[in-house]
This record gives structure tokens, sequence and C-alpha cells, in this order.
């Protein structure tokens, strides 16, 4: 698969740790396998960045469920949040064990949480 610069629309060159536009010239991180493109400084989310960050590293040392009642305070939020019954859309899908998901950041992550495990 080849990428181009989403800045010139050059061919990037894979180095082991990010890609490369010769033109730019500008550099796109590899960060856990996925290449990153948009600009980091960028934060768009429902709760801080501080706290978003935190909610990050409970769920991977304590689970998803923990993280997200560490930050959510509010019951009704909280169940609207945990539900998965929203996701019931993902049934429909010709998944199987080994279907890869790409998350884009688009929510709590309740969506496809059944979907991880």
């Amino acid at each position: 698969m080849a990428y181009a610069c989403p800045v010139c629309k050059t061919k990037l060159e894979s180095k082991e740790s990010a890609y490369f536009c010769s033109k730019c010239p500008k550099e796109y991180p590899v960060v856990d396998n996925i290449p990153v493109f948009c600009n980091q400084e960028t934060y768009y989310g429902e709760s801080d960045q501080d706290n978003m960050k935190a909610l990050i590293t409970n769920a991977r040392t304590h689970g998803y469920e923990f993280a997200i009642a560490k930050v959510i305070k509010d019951p009704f939020v909280l169940a609207y949040v945990l539900d998965e019954k929203r996701a019931l859309w993902a049934n429909l899908l010709p998944l199987t064990d080994d279907t890869l998901f790409l998350d884009v950041g688009c929510g709590w992550g309740n969506r496809m949480a059944g979907r991880y495990r």
C-alpha cells in the first residue's frame, strides 16, 4: 500500500517508524503500527485531554468500564456510554474472530467495545 502526502500529494517514503515526504519535507509517525497523518496538536473530545489520557492509561491496565467510570460521574451518562446495545448494527456485518477494526476516535468506544472482546 502506498500513501500520499496530505499536503503536496507526493508519494511518501516508508521508513521504520514514520513516512516521509521528499518534496515538502514532512514526516508522519507510525504509532502502534498505524500511520498518523493528522495534526497531533488538534484535539476534539468529550473530555479534556488530560482526563482522556488518564482514561486510556486506566483502560489499558484496568479495563474499559473501570476507566470510563473514573471519568464519568453522572450515572445516566455513564449508563448511556457503556450501553453496548447502541452497537447492535454491528451484528449485521460479516465479522469473524480475525476481523480487524480501526478505531478512528469517534466517541467513547462503546459501539465496538463488545467486538474487542
